[in-house]
């Protein structure tokens, strides 16, 4: 078989085998071709890490969310290695998943997954919760700090209506940095947990069940959080039909449309372990299109062959964190395919193909505009430091080394001074690849002094102009999605990729640098 006709019959086979799938899973399955103009779902994780001992086994405790108000829980997993896994209701209103095994010595790591939307929120209602104080908790105070609190009890009795806003005055008046009685039992700490720690010791004196609700505050944009922190609110009991949320650092009555309620309790204790040390929890979330997606895995197990278990070896079953570093990694074949049309198509001169698509991915984090005036300047300073150096006669090692450590201590300095003269943009040149730059500069001498400054010029705007287009193209929020749940269609592109691999015709370029041989008519 000769190498042109094993060529396309490859190329036939790829385009085949992407659009199969594709089409599979659009038709079959009905995953979503567009992006949602607004997701409302998320996906929520807990990573649990922990050492465990050598010879002893291990119970791990740990909190999960329980019944929501603001949200509906669609989808729950618990990701282990060989633990058995059970959860339980307790008493005071949490829910706790149980990790246990016999022997697991050394690092540990569990996942906890759960998927939510508000838009099934009317389904949701809340947990219940003890209504009843069982413990005064001004019988525990010293003498001192029972009358601070007695003080503040008949200072905001007076001045209330019922037990929420009996609630609102114990905050407000804890909130008072004048307030001498409030200082005495915050001991000059008025973070959120210490707050509502001393407003459940005031209400439990007044008989209003009060507790402090840990949950997690969804962002309403897109994307990923990583390692997000607990917030929290402090829940009173009305008296009659149910618990109202207050906040601790502004006294505003209602629980946040975004309020992810975790736990409930005025302990921290959300993760406990038997058996091992240096229990930890690292919570992220990300706001995905699973809402369409976590409706077709369900569908795809209720059939015979469970939708060919496609779901299982997406992207989407990946950790949330891996999933946004491939959201950025999947699309550079993407990248490298508009270079490559720019170079044989079109006939831009570009520094090689990595660079430009490299150049793209910081253009991502830093926008457009100042990342082409960054990457200018870099590259200026870069070239003016590297013909000095020629000057010395160095070796190519010291001399490219040399070129790398100035181009860092460049990116070093622009980046202070951008800070201070409020040029955010400016701290994401961090994200400039160091060593193609560095490459960047020593070819562009490299042209200038075999060739000439013309053709060192032209090489450099054609990587920046690549480097913009395939910015562009990469950054698009259809493609993105679509080469995303759809990883298969890569193959469609690196079919094409090898078909341009043997194109030997005209580049539009050249249409206009031999345009003096057609001649006049």
């Amino acid at each position: 078989m000769s190498s042109t006709r094993h060529l396309y019959l490859l190329v036939t086979l790829l385009i085949l085998c992407s659009l199969g799938l594709f089409f599979y899973k659009v038709q079959v399955l009905h995953w979503p071709v567009q992006p949602a103009e607004q997701s409302n779902v998320w996906a929520v994780e807990a990573r649990l890490s922990f050492t465990g001992a050598p010879s002893r086994p291990i119970k791990v405790s740990f909190l999960v969310p329980p019944a929501q108000v603001n949200f509906a829980k669609l989808d729950e997993n618990f990701v282990s290695l060989n633990y058995g896994i059970s959860t339980n209701e307790r008493e005071d209103g949490n829910r706790e998943s149980i990790w246990t095994i016999r022997r697991a010595p050394g690092e540990q790591t569990l996942y906890y997954r759960l998927l939510v939307s508000p838009q099934a929120a009317k389904d949701a209602h809340e947990a219940a919760l003890p209504t009843t104080t069982s413990v005064n908790e001004l019988d525990t105070m010293n003498e001192i700090e029972r009358q601070a609190s007695e003080l503040i009890l008949e200072q905001v009795r007076a001045q209330s209506y019922d037990s929420t806003t009996f609630a609102v005055g114990v905050i407000k008046t804890l909130l008072d940095v004048n307030n001498s009685n409030a200082s005495l039992l915050l001991k000059k700490d008025r973070s959120p947990t210490s707050v509502i720690k001393a407003a459940t010791d005031i209400l439990s004196g007044a008989h209003i069940p009060a507790r402090n609700v840990h949950g997690l505050l969804l962002s309403m944009e897109e994307g990923t959080q990583p390692d997000i922190r607990l917030h929290h609110m402090l829940a009173v009991w009305n008296g009659s039909d149910k618990w109202v949320y207050i906040n601790p650092t502004t006294a505003n009555i209602g629980l946040p449309k975004q309020f992810l309620i975790w736990s409930y309790g005025n302990d921290n204790a959300m993760i406990a372990v038997d058996g091992g040390k240096q229990a930890n929890v690292e919570f992220s979330a990300r706001n995905t299109f699973q809402d369409i997606l976590d409706i077709t895995r369900a569908q795809e197990m209720q059939t015979d062959d469970g939708g060919l278990g496609l779901w299982d070896f997406s992207l989407f079953s990946l950790p949330i964190q891996a999933q946004h570093a491939y959201q950025v990694l999947i699309m550079i074949p993407l990248g490298a395919f508009v270079i490559l049309l720019l170079r044989n198509i079109v006939g831009i001169k570009t520094f090689g193909t990595f660079m430009p698509v490299l150049i793209a991915l910081a253009f991502r984090e830093t926008a457009l505009l100042p990342g082409i005036i960054l990457f200018i300047m870099i590259i200026a300073l870069g070239l003016a430091i590297r013909f000095y150096l020629e000057h010395l006669k160095l070796l190519v090692f010291a001399r490219v080394a040399a070129v790398l450590s100035v181009v860092v201590l460049i990116m070093l300095g622009l980046s202070v001074i951008s800070h201070r003269l409020g040029f955010e943009h400016g701290l994401a040149i961090t994200l400039f690849p160091m060593v193609i730059l560095t490459m960047t500069i020593e070819r562009m001498s490299i042209v200038w002094e075999e060739r000439n400054a013309w053709d060192a010029i032209v090489q450099a705007g054609g990587s920046l102009l690549s480097a913009s287009v395939a910015y562009m193209v990469m950054n698009n929020v259809y493609a993105e999605h679509l080469i995303f749940v759809f990883p298969e269609l890569l193959l469609i592109i690196i079919a094409f990729m090898l078909l341009m691999g043997r194109y030997r015709g005209y580049r539009l370029s050249e249409l206009f640098r031999f345009q003096s041989l057609l001649g006049k008519k």
